[in-house]
């Protein structure tokens, strides 16, 4: 199906078959203090890109406890995978795609002459 081609930059990642629609994935990234704007989803050919930059702060930091990291991913996918739609909810963006049977693939019926 798919796998993560680089990690190296970017927080971990969950994988999930949703029970309910055997045609279903999601892919769920950590993605504290990013906003939509900050986040860009594309695909190209069968590739799957995440990324985004969290803005620096004006602030003066005696100490900065939280990280400030680039949000990175680079996933490949199966050639009946598609990106359905895409959320940000409370820090966690989450990535559907469907699974899907290609036209060539679906049984056809031969009618008899």
């Amino acid at each position: 199906m798919y796998y993560s081609l680089y990690e190296g930059l970017s927080s971990e990642y969950n994988f999930i078959k949703h029970d309910n629609d055997d045609s279903i994935y999601e892919i769920e990234i950590e993605a504290p203090g990013y906003s939509k704007e900050s986040i860009r989803i594309e695909t190209v050919g069968d590739k799957l890109f995440i990324k985004g930059e969290s803005k620096k702060s004006k602030k003066n930091f005696e100490y900065q406890g939280f990280r400030q990291k680039r949000l990175y991913h680079e996933f490949s996918l199966g050639k009946d995978m598609k990106v359905k739609d895409a959320k940000l909810t409370d820090g966690i963006l989450s990535i559907f795609l469907e699974k899907f049977v290609p036209e060539e693939m679906k049984p056809k019926r031969i009618q008899l002459m």
